[in-house]
């Protein structure tokens, strides 16, 4: 007997697709979210999401609002727990995650039916008990240090937990080559008699990482992203897909298996042919830039100022540009602007 919880990442739900991609983003986002519900659902007891699952914190489209909404009505039959990225918060501010458009979906979905979808705590663990398991599970989403929050997190462990599982979203690899990112080994998780994780789950870096286990034996884990929302070297490369981690009943040892996203589609029927390949390191330091303010966002603050004046042309850039509108569009658009 074993003890599966299904861990997905880095969704990024957004109503208009990257103008690297050529196929309907917004309905393969939605596909592969269905998936790993139905997934989960069947072959689980539990699905954890580590973060990113819209890519604003305010994502316009009703549609694919509702719809999201609808899947989690329809296919989750499992608990879904859950921790936040940056681009669920707004200005990447832990204190704004209850404004969002992921904590939307996930309110109607609990009023639509009766699920179970719950927080990942940052400083108790939300302590779920399944087949005899007891599993503890603690976050530290976008907005804190993490390795701060490992060094003091790891000493405090309830000792009546038997597996205890952070999810981490932040740009952590196991390659010791990627100096730039935050290296496994200097994530404190314990000593081996007294570890304070058994496995971490990441998020946030998109390529994933070759699983590891530390000094202390804690295993990391970084399946990648769900979503590909650039042409880069690594989403061209790698498969989509989650993992499953199975905890033995009776030994209370740990493994994992990863699972494809089957509905994935290829790199050539997603990104467009002269699309051109962003270097993944260049992605990453955009990943790290403050989100631009949003177009709600710039109406309310001239609300607040009472603006009487507002250039109707920049606002249609600025509203094109959130929604990814290709670039050649835009500037025929904007070619029809008069002169002042």
């Amino acid at each position: 007997m074993s003890v599966n919880l299904s861990f997905f990442t880095d969704l990024h739900l957004r109503g208009q697709g990257p103008s690297s991609r050529k196929d309907d983003y917004p309905v393969s986002i939605l596909s592969k979210l269905q998936y790993c519900l139905e997934y989960s659902s069947k072959n689980s007891d539990i699905a954890l999401f580590g973060g990113d699952f819209c890519h604003s914190h305010k994502l316009v489209s009703d549609s694919v609002k509702e719809r999201a909404i609808e899947l989690f009505d329809e296919n989750l039959k499992v608990p879904f727990i859950y921790t936040w990225g940056q681009h669920d918060l707004n200005g990447k501010d832990y204190e704004t995650r209850h404004e969002s458009t992921k904590a939307f979906i996930l309110r109607q979905a609990l009023r639509k039916a009766n699920k179970t979808i719950n927080e990942i705590p940052t400083d108790k663990d939300l302590i779920i008990e399944s087949q005899g398991v007891k599993i503890g599970l603690i976050a530290c989403p976008q907005g804190f240090d993490c390795f701060k929050w490992a060094k003091r997190i790891s000493r405090r462990r309830n000792k009546e937990i038997d597996v205890r599982i952070a999810l981490i979203h932040h740009l952590i690899t196991t390659d010791d080559d990627k100096w730039f990112l935050l290296n496994y080994k200097d994530f404190e998780t314990g000593t081996g008699k007294n570890r304070g994780f058994d496995v971490v789950l990441c998020g946030d870096l998109h390529q994933g990482f070759v699983p590891k286990t530390n000094d202390a034996g804690t295993l990391f884990i970084n399946p990648g992203a769900l979503a590909r929302t650039q042409k880069s070297s690594s989403d061209v490369a790698r498969p989509i897909r989650a993992v499953d981690v199975i905890i033995d009943s009776e030994t209370k040892s740990v493994d994992y298996d990863f699972w494809p996203i089957m509905c994935a589609g290829t790199s050539e029927e997603v990104f467009k042919k002269d699309a051109p390949i962003v270097d993944d390191m260049e992605r990453i330091e955009d990943s790290k830039k403050e989100e631009p303010m949003g177009f709600e966002d710039v109406i309310s603050a001239l609300k607040s100022i009472s603006a009487s004046k507002i250039d109707i042309w920049d606002m249609l850039e600025m509203k094109a540009k959130e929604e990814s509108l290709e670039e050649d569009v835009l500037r025929v658009v904007l070619s029809k602007r008069p002169d002042a």
